[in-house]
């Protein structure tokens, strides 16, 4: 669902097609990196590792969306 209501989103509220381009792209590119590199991260650093580490990115990503809010603005 949010593949959808995000750009929505942002193309309702700033009414800019580059924005919601952006976002769109923003939210695709972790799902091609991971499909690229995701088998052979598995392989070399193992399952538990991986996961560990994904969540940490997942944070810091999901934290770093009020400063990108603010710099958008």
């Amino acid at each position: 669902m949010s593949f959808v209501a995000l750009p929505w989103f942002v193309l309702v509220t700033s009414g800019s097609a580059a924005r919601t381009g952006i976002v769109a792209f923003a939210e695709m590119l972790p799902y091609v990196l991971v499909c690229a590199f995701g088998g052979p991260l598995l392989d070399r650093l193992g399952h538990r590792r991986v996961s560990v580490l994904g969540d940490l990115g997942s944070a810091v990503a999901v934290a770093a969306i009020p400063s990108c809010t603010t710099a958008l603005g």
